[in-house]
């Protein structure tokens, strides 16, 4: 397992952690495209930013679903008190057992979608409506996922704000 690995080493590992998700939203590029996670799909198990650690949790939730990303934490199990007075204060909200529930919640949402993408990588991605990407796999999985705040239709489905469809 490696975190935030170099492309090279890659191709040895069983699983990668921490990748980006999209892009760094240049403003020169249009449209953010989630190349790494493309490149990787149906090679390699992969996660994106923590989610404990996200500013938006609604939105990395969403980045997980469209890129078909595995949930992430970053966890400790000691008191959160150990870290009193330390240069990883900044860690004290991530003790096991705060977590432990979204955790279970999280990996039981994505748990529908894994079982129908797993080992099929992504064959494309596109944006079909302002804040609504489909993502689509090799086996003929489409995923929609709306970051708008109000639902969406799109072909024929209704998609809820800041929500998802998986479809075939």
């Amino acid at each position: 397992m490696l975190t935030k690995p170099f492309v090279d080493a890659a191709s040895y590992a069983q699983a990668i952690n921490q990748i980006p998700l999209y892009s760094n939203q240049v403003p020169v590029i249009s449209r953010s495209v989630p190349f790494l996670p493309i490149t990787l799909s149906g090679l390699v198990p992969y996660s994106g930013e923590p989610y404990n650690s996200a500013d938006d949790r609604d939105v990395i939730r969403l980045k997980m679903i469209e890129t078909g990303a595995m949930p992430g934490f970053v966890l400790f199990a000691e008191s959160n008190t150990v870290l009193r007075n330390t240069k990883y204060i900044y860690m004290t909200s991530n003790q096991y057992s705060a977590w432990r529930e979204d955790i279970k919640w999280l990996y039981n949402e994505c748990k529908y979608l894994f079982s129908k993408t797993e080992g099929s990588p992504i064959v494309g991605h596109q944006e079909v409506l302002p804040g609504v990407y489909m993502t689509v796999y090799e086996n003929g999985v489409e995923v929609l996922t709306n970051y708008n705040e109000k639902p969406v239709v799109w072909d024929g489905s209704e998609i809820k704000g800041m929500n998802y469809i998986v479809k075939g």
